[in-house]
């Protein structure tokens, strides 16, 4: 039971941690103070985010004054949001094929169906700050597009796992787009930027129908997947689009865009139903924020824009139609948007807001206790983990234990699963597995300790327990360890030196037999406290542990599964199936289990 016990205390540590840093913050503190942030690079042709202002007359139709003309700043309560990470992709609506040209319905002739290109993520980043050295920070699991208001795109988007976005912003940006937007440059293109509105694009129906004609459409025959301009979600916009479609005789569109700045999120669902409904072509909303441009009622406070965002984000996620969704606040300044939009912390990392929308578990992991966490794990996760409280059990016979790992070794095969296999099923049966072993297996088993630690290696050991606090605990790890470095000196030093020389990898790698890797330490944390029982939150907190692993760099594809929501369902079940096998009879009396 020694490791056991031993991973229960550290477990125990990473619910301590958990909890230090479930805290509500306010947006507003998050962002007040930049100065230690390098000055967002404005990128060649980018005015138009600079100028971000609206006619507020224009837009009194769809900006609905808050009703508390005094905010209140109460937290809100946990969002409930349909997470994306891992979800099975739905197939999207095949685009309209017409050639009619007096209609609204734009003559859409792709046989892809669809704008997006990135899976499951369904989020973007709409980017004014160039080459900015945290835009890895925003490289979330959830996050697939990048677009920055003109041609210019980052650099190093690719490794990041982006797709970048080039956008003609009206006619000043011709020149570059023209120079930029080549073949290869990117696989998919943004249409103009509020062509209604005389404060952006300023660009009629007819003028924006050339523009298309003259230096978008061509682009189809080069592999790109065309997104259309983006009006204002108001009537005037809606006016535009039906005039823009019909003059544009013979133009080609994988989806449709706008932008929604507003106080009810129902409203920016309505008009996005709108436009699929007329045009039957997937949905991209490029930007959105609650916002009251009405001039009248007062800004949102908080508790509202945390509202807005958990009814906007369940529609996302949850809307086939709706391909991608940008929300506006990637940036220092907001150009006049309520601040609580903000998505760029003074650290140069993501704001709750910012997890919010693109890394539900980090977010869940920042914002909530661990009973309040429990309720953001994905829907079969949270469900086994609350079935069972097991006691201990004594050791079971041979024969069937054979029968279940056999069986569980046989699926581990199935999914390229045979590490975390062999992982969870020795570390819940080690007693019982060597006296199933043949001689000859045995006697190939390294024989040696790996993870003693000594006057050579204790630097070393040091070194790599502070690297797996640290992927672990990001972006609170300096703080977190000042917290219980505070509580006694010695007790930091002892749990960074213990992740070092029990959970963390080795330098040897795959070449030492027995090294873990960054998941199947968490595999370790999770099969032992499973089989331990009525140590939940402390479970919990490893079952994290596991699902941010897939955040590491150079994934093997084992552990790129395990990570994922399916693969940690998996462990979860074969640890049960494993502890089923082990109970001692069919009466099931309690009696301690040899490990």
């Amino acid at each position: 039971m020694a490791a056991s016990k031993l991973f229960n205390l550290l477990a125990l540590v990473s619910v301590a941690l958990l909890t230090l840093s479930t805290a509500p913050v306010s947006v507003n503190a998050l962002v007040a103070d930049r100065s230690h942030i390098p000055a967002a690079r404005q990128i060649a042709g980018h005015d138009a985010v600079a100028q971000k202002r609206r006619n507020a007359g224009s837009l009194n139709k769809r900006c609905k004054s808050n009703p508390s003309t005094t905010p209140s700043q109460t937290p809100t309560t946990t969002p409930s949001i349909t997470p994306v990470a891992d979800q099975v992709s739905t197939p999207t609506p095949t685009p309209t094929t017409t050639t009619t040209t007096s209609s609204a319905a734009p003559a859409a002739t792709s046989s892809s169906g669809s704008g997006a290109t990135s899976g499951s993520k369904k989020w973007g980043l709409a980017w004014p700050n160039g080459d900015s050295s945290y835009l890895a920070n925003f490289a979330r699991p959830n996050v697939g597009y990048l677009y920055t208001w003109s041609p210019y795109l980052p650099s190093g988007l690719a490794e990041l796992g982006l797709q970048g976005i080039p956008m003609l912003w009206g006619w000043d940006q011709v020149t570059d787009f023209q120079n930029l937007v080549v073949e290869g440059y990117a696989n998919i293109v943004l249409g103009m930027n509020e062509p209604n509105e005389p404060s952006q694009s300023n660009l009629s129906p007819q003028d924006g129908a050339t523009i298309w004609q003259t230096y978008i459409n061509p682009l189809q025959s080069k592999g790109y997947k065309l997104v259309s301009p983006a009006c204002t979600d108001d009537d005037a916009g809606l006016t535009w689009y039906k005039e823009f479609f019909q003059a544009c005789s013979g133009c080609h569109f994988d989806a449709i865009a706008f932008h929604a700045y507003t106080t009810n999120a129902q409203d920016l669902i309505n008009y996005a139903t709108t436009l699929h409904d007329t045009y039957n072509l997937p949905i991209w909303v490029t930007e959105f924020a609650d916002q009251n441009y009405s001039g009248t009622g007062g800004q949102a406070s908080m508790s509202d824009v945390w509202t807005f965002a958990t009814e906007v984000a369940n529609f996302v996620n949850s809307t086939p139609w709706l391909e991608v969704a940008f929300p506006f606040g990637a940036m220092s300044d907001l150009q006049g948007v309520n601040t609580d939009n903000a998505l760029l912390a003074s650290n140069g990392y993501p704001t709750d807001l910012g997890y919010f929308y693109f890394d539900w578990v980090v977010f869940s992991a920042r914002r909530f206790a661990v009973v309040d966490m429990v309720k953001q794990l994905p829907p079969v996760i949270k469900h086994l983990l609350t079935l069972r409280n097991p006691e201990a059990w004594p050791s079971p016979p041979i024969e069937r234990l054979n029968g279940v790992l056999t069986r569980t070794l046989n699926e581990a095969k199935q999914r390229n699963a045979e590490n975390g296999w062999l992982v969870l099923s020795t570390i819940l049966s080690l007693t019982s597995l060597r006296e199933a072993l043949e001689d000859d297996v045995y006697a190939a088993l390294r024989k040696h300790a790996i993870r003693d630690a000594k006057p050579h290696n204790i630097e070393a050991t040091i070194e790599r327990g502070t690297a797996l606090w640290n992927s672990i605990y990001e972006p609170h790890a300096i703080k977190l360890y000042n917290k219980l470095k505070a509580l006694h000196p010695d007790f930091i030093t002892f749990i960074i030196q213990a992740y070092g020389t029990v959970l963390s990898p080795l330098p040897q790698g795959k070449l030492e037999q027995g090294n873990l890797t960054r998941a199947l330490g968490s595999v370790v944390g999770i099969a032992t406290l499973r089989a331990e029982g009525r140590v939940g939150p402390q479970l919990t907190s490893h079952v994290f542990g596991l699902l941010k692993a897939r955040y590491e760099q150079d994934l093997n594809e084992e552990d790129k599964y395990l990570a994922s929501d399916e693969g940690t369902e998996w462990v979860i079940r074969k640890v049960d199936e494993i502890v089923d096998a082990v109970t001692a009879d069919e009466e099931g009396a309690p009696a301690k289990v040899k490990l």
